[in-house]
């Protein structure tokens, strides 16, 4: 910084001449040029601004009294306020509740490194997993957003910090900013994640296979948790076992579901199994809940073939297992309301 000191003739040299801006020593102190006037002589100084290590910014700067004196008679000075402004520095950094970006503020207007509308983040961050193509955009001087790109993998507790060189005040008086690491928060208000109800049967046969799908909305990837609880005598173990490795949202169990096994002797029991979904703040869902039921033994299976108009002579053909007589008696109802429906007048 430059100052302009009127010293009136008392000195011919800086080494006559003590600068002290507050407790501290100014540094480099050197005449650049000198003049007479109608008062007396005037002399341009040039020196470095100390470090304000004892001031406490409380504010956006803090006053400091700079003292000019002769090295020979201390008493001899001439003095004034000096301006000591601070640099912005992280309050907090938030992400935003759907978890598509971030929120950092500032603790004070800055000089926005200059930008103005959208550019690349590494303009003034420091830091990695903001997806491929993430943008900055400063809200105000000192509420930066942060818009994630493609697969971004920061998590809550990862740390950011700005980047050197780049930050001052908005008046561009104070030194740049330091890179000073600070941890993401959590949204101060989690998105409240909707869960789909499931896709899935409610009744599946010994030979059947299964599988039970549900969905949640979420821009970041989201971890499933899944638990079934018996509601007759089955043992459930078998079942939770392969639920506690699975974190996907779709359960699928091959041909013969062996995780869900019938007690001896039981024509059927049931599972209430049960999803929520928990996202990268650890947000959780509610929880949905899918009622299965497995029977013992087959349910029988008719296949029609023919065509849709009958003369009253013709024969049908259904085709399906060997039938007992309960099932016979059955079959034979349904078959008349089938024959009804498509019986035409020969």
């Amino acid at each position: 910084m430059s100052l302009q000191v009127n010293i009136f003739g008392l000195i011919t040299s800086v080494d006559q001449l003590i600068v002290a801006i507050g407790p501290s020593s100014a540094k480099e102190v050197v005449v650049v040029s000198s003049a007479q006037d109608d008062i007396g002589s005037l002399i341009y100084l040039a020196l470095t601004v100390p470090k304000c290590l004892a001031c406490t910014f409380t504010a956006v700067s803090i006053t400091q009294r700079i003292k000019f004196s002769l090295a020979s008679d201390a008493a001899v000075f001439s003095s004034a306020d000096f301006t000591y402004w601070s640099a912005p520095v992280i309050e907090n950094a938030l992400f935003t509740p759907e978890g598509e970006g971030l929120v950092i503020t500032l603790g004070h207007a800055s000089n926005s490194a200059g930008k103005v509308g959208k550019f690349p983040c590494s303009a003034v961050l420091i830091k990695t997993g903001l997806g491929s193509r993430s943008e900055c955009v400063w809200e105000t001087s000192s509420i930066l957003s942060v818009i994630f790109g493609t697969n971004p993998t920061i998590l809550p507790r990862d740390n950011v910090a700005l980047t050197q060189n780049n930050i001052k005040s908005a008046n561009t008086l104070s030194a740049f900013s330091a890179s000073t690491l600070i941890a993401v928060s959590k949204p101060s208000v989690p998105s409240s994640h909707g869960i789909s109800s499931g896709e899935g049967p409610i009744k599946i046969e010994p030979c059947s296979a299964f599988s039970l799908t549900f969905d949640v909305l979420s821009p970041r990837n989201v971890q499933f948790t899944w638990t079934a609880v018996g509601v007759g005598v089955s043992d459930i173990s078998a079942i939770n076992s392969y639920l506690s490795t699975l974190y996907t949202n779709a359960l699928v169990l091959s041909s013969g579901t062996s995780q869900l096994g019938l007690p001896a002797g039981a024509t059927s029991d049931t599972w209430r199994i049960s999803v929520f979904a928990t996202d990268f703040s650890d947000a959780q869902s509610v929880v949905q809940t899918h009622e299965l039921t497995k029977i013992s033994t087959p349910a029988p299976q008719i296949m029609f073939f023919g065509r849709d108009i009958y003369l009253r002579t013709e024969v049908i053909l259904l085709r399906g297992p060997v039938f007992s007589k309960s099932v016979r008696f059955i079959l034979s109802g349904l078959l008349s309301q089938f024959m009804q429906q498509r019986r035409r007048p020969s």
